[in-house]
């Protein structure tokens, strides 16, 4: 750049002078109004403006994966939880419907009176079939949340290296 200035300048001073020196003088005042020092400090400033803010972003986001890390493990464990629930509840219906059901069955063909717990664990057997879907569906909600946290996770923690990596190479 200070070659071009230079080089610039000898140009002006070549010329023959057709205009009064005013318009040399004039010439020579807006060539040396460039500051190249000062633009160059501004640009520094910037640069250090930028990895501060790059250093904050990165801490923020490291911040942010860690947390991610404690969510998934405690969606694990709920769903480890659920899974539990659901293996209970199909063992229950299972007894329900092999033995419960029919024993009450049977007792109805003898006897009338019983027709109203037969209902009632037909109506139990019906209500914890449906929480055992819904538990279902819960556990397949939370493996797929924790893909979409892990997904996430993974992709600040590139983002965090590059802007790291971004911050070493301009310091």
């Amino acid at each position: 750049e200070v070659t071009g200035l230079l080089t610039e300048m000898v140009s002006l001073l070549e010329e023959p002078v057709v205009d009064e020196e005013k318009t040399m003088l004039t010439k020579l005042k807006t060539l040396f109004k460039k500051e190249p020092v000062k633009n160059e400090l501004q640009t520094t400033e910037k640069v250090d403006q930028l990895s501060v803010a790059l250093k904050h972003t990165v801490d923020d986001l490291l911040k942010t994966i860690e947390a991610m890390d404690l969510l998934v493990d405690q969606t694990v464990e709920s769903q480890h939880d659920i899974s539990i629930f659901i293996r209970a509840g199909k063992i229950k219906l299972e007894q329900l419907m092999e033995n419960e059901i029919p024993y009450y069955e049977d007792l109805v063909k003898k006897d009338v009176v019983y027709l109203s717990k037969l209902t009632d664990k037909k109506d139990y057997y019906t209500k914890l079939d449906r929480r055992v879907a819904d538990l279902q569906i819960t556990e397949q909600f939370y493996s797929q949340q924790v893909l979409q946290i892990q997904a996430i996770k993974n992709t600040n923690q590139t983002l965090a290296n590059k802007m790291q990596s971004t911050v070493n190479t301009t310091s």
